[in-house]
């Protein structure tokens, strides 16, 4: 009987990260929209979009899965310091420390991507993104993104090197 009690208490725990995860990848690509919305001022995204605007798609595509990857550590803490076998009281103390991770990845994603865009403006001048954008550059779009994804990685490593603190 104590074997199936362990065993049921893991499941319900298997669901509820699971739950979580949904919960969390949900509020990520919300999380992305809503950042794009704000930092491109020139570009009704959805408008857009609904024009088969390819180059749009693209940047709102790369934001959600930089933002996804950053936050990805975070959502791998949470599995890894909330376990059934643990005893209560380090299974709330790896919940309340994994959920401050959490956290911090997601304000850490946000805030690096709104400075690489910023950059990006900054960076190339005689390119206004936004207009090539809107006008369905692709180009630019892929550059956009490009950067994007690549600066995720990077700060990726240094999210999870924070999980391990």
């Amino acid at each position: 009987m104590f074997g199936a009690n362990n065993a049921i208490m893991s499941i319900v725990f298997y669901i509820v990260k699971l739950l979580l995860a949904i919960f969390l990848s949900t509020f990520t690509i919300y999380l992305g929209l809503q950042l794009f919305n704000k930092i491109t001022k020139k570009v009704d995204e959805l408008e857009e979009i609904k024009k088969g605007n390819v180059a749009v798609a693209i940047v709102l595509v790369s934001i959600v899965l930089a933002i996804a990857s950053i936050v990805q550590g975070g959502i791998e803490n949470i599995s890894l310091l909330v376990n059934p076998s643990l005893p209560f009281n380090s299974l709330l103390f790896g919940m309340v420390f994994a959920i401050g991770q959490l956290l911090v990845s997601v304000a850490v994603a946000v805030i690096t991507i709104s400075i690489a865009i910023y950059m990006i403006g900054k960076i190339a001048k005689g390119l206004d993104y936004e207009t090539q954008i809107k006008k369905g550059n692709v180009a630019v779009a892929l550059l956009v993104g490009g950067i994007l994804l690549a600066l995720s990685f990077v700060i990726r490593a240094g999210v999870s090197a924070f999980s391990f603190i």
